[in-house]
């Protein structure tokens, strides 16, 4: 047990923040409180001294290698994928999604997005889900365009060779099984006019 002279009370030393191999005179819970008093005070000083130590050039490198590697570590992944679990992490991925809807990308990606909803609703024709396994049949589970085979990471997607957005149906024989890489790079254009993915 170790006193603290601030709060004037009996607490066990991982309490204490160590300070040169020694826990300090002070707790943890009043050091916060000290540091959250000062920078209320100092907000802009404090702001402004961040921003100038983060912009060091050796700084900036030192924070971006640790960044990378930290990020490719299947602890910080799985710690990612619980906290975006969390309501805290689906709050922050609103807030995130939301300032990302005011940028000029954000703004032209979802006039994209009501655009393909708008032309999912005027398809016409119809494709049964029999119809579907039977097109995947005839190209042997495997993409149309660049022959890669569908795993569930590499899901297979249906691609309408004429586009819906030029008069295409949503038929069977107007549809081949393609993965999302060359179904994306074909976009709205003819087979005509379209020469394959670039890998």
């Amino acid at each position: 047990m170790k006193h603290c002279n601030k709060c004037k009370t009996d607490k066990p030393e991982v309490e204490f923040y160590v300070d040169r191999g020694t826990p300090r005179a002070i707790c943890k819970d009043c050091t916060r409180a000290k540091r959250k008093k000062y920078y209320r005070a100092n907000r802009k000083a404090c702001l402004s001294y961040m921003k100038e130590y983060v912009a060091r050039p050796e700084v900036a490198e030192r924070r971006a290698a640790w960044s990378l590697a930290r990020s490719r570590t299947p602890e910080f992944r799985k710690k990612v994928r619980e906290w975006d679990k969390t309501e805290a992490g689906q709050e922050s991925r609103r807030r995130r999604v939301n300032r990302y809807e005011k940028t000029p990308q954000g703004i032209e990606a979802r006039k994209r997005k009501q655009a393909n909803r708008r032309a999912a609703g005027r398809l016409e024709g119809k494709l049964t889900a029999d119809e579907w396994n039977e097109i995947l049949s005839a190209d042997g589970f495997a993409c149309h365009y660049c022959r890669t085979p569908f795993t569930k990471e590499n899901p297979a997607t249906q691609d309408h060779i004429q586009p819906v957005s030029k008069g295409g149906k949503h038929v069977k024989a107007n549809i081949v099984a393609a993965c999302r890489k060359c179904n994306s790079s074909k976009h709205n254009k003819e087979l005509g006019t379209w020469t394959g993915r670039k890998s």
